[in-house]
């Protein structure tokens, strides 16, 4: 997964600097929470929530779902799906998607997404973009309509400070699903549900699987 410009919309600042030899080097600056939600590069973004969650553990009171836990989501017209990190941040839980036509503005939705974020103690957000992608360009321009709007959206209300999200790669897996469904002769309804629900829950598990496969937090070198 390659490292991707700032969002437009986003607070000027984000960090564009990658790991090199498998080794994140986190400035301890960048360890404070943003004013405003911003975008950050995957593995940076889970070295900052990690690290975060490794300061706070004297400071903050933990939910018996703990510190530091990323929301995936896969925007679309119609419904947002939505998955979210286990207390280890290994593994992923599907989440009931968010039917876009239930709420008449995006900062009914925000405050949906905020209930979401105090019950799990979210950090970041992970969106998913097509697999397909031509490094040459942004990975705004795979976001889609849908996903730059959505993202505006929630940027517009100012409800997200302290919040910083990212991107990763999805798969056609609601094709793979759909047919296993089919074999079982599932009900359509149930189906539908199954599809929707597995498009966040397989964006978020593959980021948490990349992102695990580096060095531990251990090794992370924090500047001065």
């Amino acid at each position: 997964m390659r490292q991707r410009a700032a969002h437009p919309r986003a607070d000027v600042g984000a960090s564009s600097s990658q790991p090199s030899n498998h080794q994140a080097e986190v400035d301890a600056s960048s360890l404070q929470l943003p004013t405003q939600m911003r975008y950050e590069c995957p593995f940076h973004l889970f070295a900052q929530v990690l690290m975060r969650k490794q300061l706070s553990k004297t400071k903050r009171k933990a939910s018996e779902w703990g510190l530091g836990h990323f929301l995936g989501l896969d925007v679309y017209q119609n419904h947002v799906s939505l998955a979210v990190s286990d207390p280890d941040n290994r593994t992923a839980f599907s989440l009931s998607p968010l039917d876009r036509k239930k709420y008449n503005n995006m900062d009914a939705m925000a405050n949906e997404l905020q209930t979401l974020i105090s019950k799990y103690n979210v950090e970041g957000f992970v969106f998913g973009i097509p697999s397909h992608y031509d490094d040459d360009k942004d990975y705004q321009y795979y976001l889609g309509t849908d996903g730059k709007i959505f993202i505006d959206g929630l940027c517009d209300t100012r409800k997200f400070e302290g919040l910083t999200y990212t991107v990763w790669e999805k798969q056609d897996a609601s094709k793979l699903v759909e047919s296993m469904l089919k074999v079982c002769n599932t009900p359509e309804e149930v189906a539908k549900n199954v599809i929707t629900r597995s498009s966040a829950l397989s964006i978020l598990q593959k980021f948490l699987k990349a992102a695990n496969s580096r060095p531990p937090i251990e090794k992370l070198r924090i500047r001065d």
